[in-house]
């Protein structure tokens, strides 16, 4: 019975480095646009403080609800 040997692909540096840049930016853009709606949501309430959590989580929804909509 032969063993077949598997031979492992090495991807260049540079395409794994741009794979974790492009994840990283996509990531803070995403999180950048949570923070924004999170903060309209406080605008809306008036303001007032104790809700960051929900208004977090509110605007996670939302970015991502409208990020699978494109």
């Amino acid at each position: 019975m032969k063993a077949t040997v598997l031979k492992r692909v090495r991807k260049p540096r540079s395409s794994v480095k741009a794979a974790f840049q492009a994840t990283h930016e996509s990531t803070e853009d995403l999180t950048q646009k949570i923070q924004q709606k999170a903060y309209e949501l406080f605008e809306q309430r008036g303001y007032s403080h104790g809700n960051d959590l929900s208004d977090w989580l509110e605007a996670e929804k939302i970015v991502k609800a409208e990020k699978s909509l494109r």
